[in-house]
């Protein structure tokens, strides 16, 4: 009788384990599939089949994988692991869930699991039910490793999510230990701990251009308690900060992210999200900004003017519905641009679609949307025309993107699409956050309902354009 499993030396089996290593999808998946084929009772097969489509990004197909692993072993405690991190991968928490929670019982000492499970629970909403669970996971796990920094800063979002700031923030510094958030090296310069008054602090912005965007506004708040201030950004945004903070830093000032940052005469640093840590915001009132903290291009702003003056309808929406698809939680921040019908139908209303790359192959099923795309930023720079047609426009409309923040910063009239669970930033109630007061939050009363979201915008815009 065959065996169930390839032996070691199975050049079937070799040739999928050099195709995972050398992180190859294509090979990767040819070799799983031509493995579960040679030995299709193999639980070790099917979770080579696993690997490779969740190397290749197919976390729907991956599941289904590991499902059938479990089928032929399951009593075994790492395949059920993999499932329940599979499912929390590809975005089914509930199903996570299920998997983990008994799992956690079975494997009481595992961080791993406890930490899995908080996060399954935390995107579920079930905060403090996650605190427990994380809070179990940094029980097994020796001070000063990779996972204790993981366990850390996954329970720092359960803090932020929750609105207690004075446990999320410093917690929220274990990021700083994970390989995925490291800084550009800046040699030599310590790590600036918030009192003193550095001769120079470099300022260092870090993860997406939307959190460079909303943690911007720091930047006015530290510059006082400083000699001088240089801000590194990520290349995109060097033209935007340099018009949009003119007067607070020179142009000089502002400079593109390297892979090595030198500033002469820099005597300390700071990453950008430790600046509420080290200004000591513990309170949200202490988050509350009055007023935009960037400008758009004057000569821009009267150029869209009167650009958007000559467009039909008197009410005129910029429309942003899809963000980065390569994020893990794309799929439940991102609207698909046909459920914004309700708001194209409204009498007088213009939309006007600001989307960049991603998901402008969804115009064709709104074609009332009039799509800027080749008149906006091609010429200028990033978010620069963007910006100008925000602040002409009477209204924005848009997901969770970097449009939301730089809508924010703008402080001109928004309308955000948020999911019923969102990034812990938007924590889970309100219809406002503190940096934004002109951005109202409209939240998704069940997961998945944006026609919901999109009734509750329609009848504010009816409102408006009466």
């Amino acid at each position: 009788m065959a065996p169930i499993d390839p032996p070691v030396d199975d050049p079937l089996r070799t040739a999928l384990t050099a195709a995972l290593r050398a992180r190859q999808p294509t090979a990767s998946v040819a070799a799983a599939e031509a493995l579960v084929q040679a030995y299709p009772r193999s639980a070790l097969a099917w979770s080579g089949l696993a690997d490779a489509w969740a190397l290749s990004g197919r976390t729907d197909v991956a599941v289904d994988a590991r499902r059938q692993a479990l089928r032929l072993h399951p009593t075994d405690l790492t395949l059920q692991f993999n499932l329940g991190t599979t499912l929390l991968t590809a975005g089914d928490k509930a199903g996570a869930l299920a998997v983990l929670q008994p799992l956690s019982r079975q494997a009481p000492r595992e961080p791993r699991v406890h930490m899995n499970l908080g996060i399954a629970l935390r995107d579920l909403g079930q905060l403090q039910a996650a605190a427990t669970a994380l809070t179990t996971a940094r029980t097994f796990v020796r001070e000063n490793t990779p996972l204790a920094a993981e366990i850390r800063w996954n329970r720092s979002l359960v803090h932020l999510m929750g609105g207690d700031l004075r446990a999320g923030l410093p917690a929220y510094e274990a990021r700083r230990h994970l390989a995925r958030f490291s800084l550009p090296a800046a040699r030599g310069l310590p790590i600036w701990d918030g009192t003193g008054r550095p001769d120079t602090l470099l300022v260092i912005a870090e993860q997406g251009l939307g959190d460079t965007l909303q943690y911007a506004r720091w930047i006015r708040r530290v510059r006082p308690r400083v000699g001088r201030l240089v801000f590194a950004v990520q290349k995109p945004l060097v033209p935007l900060l340099r018009a949009g903070l003119d007067g607070l830093l020179d142009t000089d000032d502002i400079v593109p992210l390297a892979r090595t940052l030198h500033v002469p005469g820099a005597t300390a640093r700071a990453p950008l999200l430790s600046l509420p840590l080290l200004l000591g915001a513990f309170d949200r009132g202490t988050h509350v900004e009055p007023t935009p903290w960037l400008t758009p291009d004057p000569g821009l702003v009267q150029h869209w003017t009167q650009r958007l003056a000559t467009l039909p309808g008197r009410f005129r929406v910029g429309i942003v519905w899809q963000g980065n698809p390569s994020y893990k939680d794309d799929r439940n921040r991102s609207v698909p641009l046909r459920h914004y019908a309700p708001l194209a139908a409204i009498p007088g209303v213009t939309l006007l679609s600001l989307q960049k790359r991603h998901g402008r192959d969804q115009l064709a099923s709104l074609p009332q949307v009039i799509d800027l795309h080749d008149d906006l930023d091609e010429a200028t720079g990033p978010f620069l025309d963007t910006a100008a047609v925000m602040q002409a426009a009477d209204l924005v409309v848009t997901s969770d993107t970097a449009t939301l923040h730089l809508a924010g910063a703008l402080g001109v009239p928004t309308l955000a699409a948020i999911a019923h669970i969102p990034d812990w930033r938007f924590g889970l109630r309100g219809d406002q956050l503190p940096e934004y007061p002109r951005v109202r939050l409209v939240r998704q009363p069940r997961p998945g309902d944006w026609d919901a979201v999109v009734h509750q915008m329609a009848v504010w815009v009816r409102k408006q354009v009466s």
